[in-house]
């Protein structure tokens, strides 16, 4: 997350990896961080159907592995501290 203003607008485009792999020092700056993880671990409606599914197999909330990626990108605002973010679940 070095650098200026000038060089995210010539910086190419990162190829799509797994975030958990990603070092944040490739990250090029940015003004808004946006990011999204899956709300299956902790939603509280049909967890019954969830289970019977398997869908819940790792468990809820940041046991699972899909709820442990928030703390990825909490990983990332820490290394980068863009001015602004915008998360989605």
């Amino acid at each position: 997350c070095e650098g200026g203003a000038a060089a995210a607008s010539d910086a190419e485009p990162l190829p799509l990896a797994d975030v958990t792999a990603l070092d944040a020092e490739d990250v090029p700056p940015h003004e808004v961080l946006t990011a999204g993880f899956p709300c299956q671990p902790f939603a509280q409606c049909n967890t019954g159907n969830a289970v019977l599914t398997g869908s819940l197999s790792q468990g809820l909330g940041i046991q699972s592995r899909g709820g442990a990626l928030a703390f990825e990108v909490v990983r990332l605002l820490r290394s980068c501290q863009p001015p602004a973010f915008l998360l989605e679940n």
